[in-house]
């Protein structure tokens, strides 16, 4: 071991494993070029022996951590309703997870917050967005942290139909919004059933317009017939499944 000048800093130089290392610790003071050896030397023994410094705080790395240094990074990158979402999900495995050690998160972990979250009465689906944001937040892919774990089983069905007098309170409240086209985005969303995006995206070579009728192609699993009652509305389905078209009004589209 020693440490010199060599022009303006101090170098040091030892020998590890065989090899020699000489390198400047760009310091004009002395005591710290020692120090610097002594720290550089430290480095290359805990990285030898598979024990290095950065490995040491990933082992005692916080769930908490590791999702608070994901938002962090994530904000900047997202629009603001993404980043929303992802802090809403991730508020939870914070309550209940944040305490452990991030290489405590094992599968029985997981397993045992999945039963907490549904018992909370959550969904399927909020659940599984919740794990899976944390997964993202531990730099790995689910299938990989937690092969054994299968994914909670979403409902595809669920939605709530408004009734009469909801639908007429929606509508009589468009003239008061200033925007030119939410009447008929909600007219075609009352109609249709179709999704925001979907109704966002639909563009006319989507639909046949003609004197007498009008018809759009929205998805299939995601839109309704109409029915005197709201609660008896079906997907729209033809025979042995097959896709029709939705019937929508002039009004719906000249509004």
């Amino acid at each position: 071991m020693a440490v010199f000048k060599r022009g303006r800093f101090y170098h040091y130089e030892f020998v590890f494993a065989g090899r020699r290392i000489q390198e400047s610790a760009r310091t004009i003071s002395k005591t710290v070029a020692v120090e610097a050896e002594r720290k550089r030397r430290r480095e290359l023994e805990l990285a030898y022996n598979g024990v290095s410094s950065e490995s040491r705080k990933a082992r005692v790395r916080s769930a908490a951590d590791a999702v608070a240094e994901y938002l962090d990074s994530y904000a900047p990158n997202h629009r603001p309703n993404s980043t929303v979402f992802v802090k809403g999900c991730l508020a939870h495995v914070r309550r209940l997870l944040g305490a452990k050690v991030v290489a405590d998160v094992n599968e029985t972990v997981i397993r045992q917050y999945m039963k907490t979250r549904i018992g909370e009465g959550a969904s399927g689906r909020t659940v599984n967005a919740e794990i899976g944001e944390l997964s993202r937040a531990l730099g790995k892919p689910w299938g990989l942290l937690w092969s054994k774990v299968r994914k909670l089983e979403e409902r595809k069905d669920v939605g709530k139909a408004l009734t009469a007098d909801q639908e007429r309170a929606l509508l009589d409240a468009i003239p008061s919004v200033r925007s030119p086209i939410i009447g008929t985005f909600v007219r075609v969303a009352l109609l249709t059933a179709m999704r925001s995006g979907e109704i966002r995206t639909l563009t006319w070579g989507a639909g046949r317009y003609r004197a007498a009728d009008n018809y759009c192609r929205p998805r299939q699993d995601r839109c309704w017939h109409g029915a005197a009652d709201p609660h008896e509305r079906g997907p729209v389905r033809g025979a042995h499944g097959a896709r029709r078209l939705v019937p929508v009004p002039h009004w719906g589209i000249d509004a």
